[in-house]
């Protein structure tokens, strides 16, 4: 995979991830610069990212691309707009009855999990996800200890669970 004359790296996803990977690297700045420029580019009007340029905002993608972007120069008003978007999500209940919400909300508290100018939307996101009720499958379940361990609070009924093969 190779970036494109725009700047990215065949999605939003993939030039999110080669964002921070350079970034940490601290190499090819021109890339970078460019990649974050493609990003800029391509916010939606509601301050998210869809996999693609010209999707509907997806909320994974758009922490992705936020969390690259914040890494890069956390001044961009992009940046404002990206906390903005997922700052509604979380007022509009968008959450609310979706089948994938816990498995994208998780994603989005593991990324944003190390940087404190995220600390209220990740906030609001894991009294969210402590509240969701119970779904019946592993990953679920697997998910659900993962953030309970990171928060310090007590997982070991859900281990156990796991341990015998049992289903929440």
């Amino acid at each position: 995979l190779h970036q494109g004359g725009e700047g990215g790296w065949g999605n939003h996803i993939n030039t999110a991830w080669v964002c921070l990977a350079l970034h940490k690297l601290g190499t090819n700045p021109d890339e970078l610069e460019k990649a974050v420029d493609y990003l800029k580019m391509l916010i939606n009007k509601d301050g998210g990212w869809g996999i693609y340029p010209g999707e509907v905002s997806d909320p994974f993608t758009s922490v992705l691309v936020l969390l690259a972007l914040y890494k890069c120069d956390s001044t961009l008003p992009e940046v404002a707009k990206g906390l903005t978007y997922l700052q509604k999500l979380i007022e509009d209940e968008v959450w609310v009855n979706k089948a994938l919400a816990y498995y994208n909300i998780s994603e989005i508290c593991h990324l944003l999990w190390d940087d404190p100018e995220f600390a209220s939307v990740k906030g609001s996101y894991l009294s969210f996800l402590k509240e969701f009720p119970d779904q019946q499958n592993y990953e679920y379940l697997a998910r659900k200890i993962s953030l309970l361990a990171k928060i310090g609070e007590d997982q070991s009924d859900f281990v156990t669970q796991i341990l015998m093969g049992q289903n929440p």
